[in-house]
């Protein structure tokens, strides 16, 4: 993850992350352009309308021209990215062209962010689909259940504040910045770790917020922190354990989920491995590219998304490469 205070990277410096091979994908898109950015009419009907194509409910000419375009745009960033990615070269900032080229890129075909509805995702492009398809069984019924949005009253500002999951029975684990959105420390002792929900405000966890939801909270998948829940957080990493009540909010009241299981599939992180993330992207005002984030996320967020992708880069405990 990245922390707020680094810089957020440009379109040209995720797409050489993401694409080790540019002209592997040249090629590819060379042999079946289709599997790179999809006609509008099978985009809609696998992801909704993601703002790519304008606003026409029908595929036509126009819209097939200016898919056509992004193509072409594409094709000159994954260019431009395979002339300067050698080991001594510079990663060259890309044109505006260029920049919405690879913004479809990464939409379409490097790391979609896909919609969750009713813990079901939906379906994703290749090269992450039949990967994607061979394991959702266990991520529907396993992860996506688990994974909820911490939502607060008593803010001033929007009314959530990140993403947890039940890391065991009655608590959900998040981050230590979420926390102190509706908590604060029980003493002025130096990393304090015992933590306590604030005079005014209450917070909640949300396990459904998805697109389709009207706004509020949705009964039987809502479940409240208690007001005396005793917080624990992390001295040193960005982590905490808040506790939840084990029945949801609403008239017919529901057991949490099953916790998540840390590395269930064994083995050792090493970078190429795919991995997924699930959570409630929000809108970064601090990414100094926000075409970037409405293309990536179609300009719609805070709702429950799965987004596949692959370890870049391992650190040891000391936080050497």
């Amino acid at each position: 993850m990245r922390a707020l205070s680094d810089p957020a990277p440009g379109l040209a410096e995720q797409l050489a992350l993401a694409v080790p091979d540019p002209r592997a994908l040249l090629d590819r898109m060379d042999r079946d352009p289709g599997a790179v950015i999809p006609p509008p009419a099978k985009v809609r009907a696998l992801v909704g309308d993601l703002g790519l194509f304008g606003t026409q409910q029908a595929s036509t000419p126009e819209l097939e021209r200016e898919r056509e375009e992004l193509l072409r745009f594409a094709r000159r960033a994954v260019e431009a990215l395979a002339r300067g990615s050698g080991p001594t070269l510079p990663i060259v900032p890309f044109t505006p062209e260029e920049e919405k080229g690879a913004a479809a890129l990464l939409t379409f075909q490097v790391r979609p962010a896909l919609l969750v509805q009713d813990d079901r995702f939906l379906e994703a492009q290749p090269p992450w689909q039949d990967e994607l398809e061979h394991w959702r069984s266990r991520i529907e019924r396993k992860t996506l259940p688990g994974v909820g949005r911490v939502a607060i009253d008593g803010l001033e500002d929007v009314p959530w504040a990140g993403t947890g999951w039940l890391a065991a029975p009655g608590l959900v684990m998040t981050n230590k910045h979420v926390v102190r959105r509706f908590a604060a420390p029980v003493s002025r002792a130096e990393k304090e770790t015992r933590w306590a929900v604030r005079s005014g405000m209450a917070a909640r966890v949300d396990f459904a917020e998805e697109e389709k939801d009207a706004p509020g909270w949705e009964p039987g998948r809502t479940f409240d922190v208690p007001g005396d829940a005793k917080i624990v957080v992390h001295p040193e990493a960005d982590l905490a354990l808040v506790p939840v009540a084990g029945a949801s909010r609403g008239p017919e009241p529901r057991l949490l989920p099953i916790p998540l299981v840390l590395a269930s599939g064994g083995g050792t992180v090493t970078e190429g491995r795919q991995v997924y993330a699930v959570g409630y992207p929000a809108y970064d005002p601090l990414n100094p590219d926000p075409l970037s984030q409405y293309k990536l996320f179609q300009g719609l967020f805070g709702v429950k998304r799965l987004q596949p992708g692959q370890v870049m880069q391992v650190r040891s405990a000391t936080g050497s490469s």
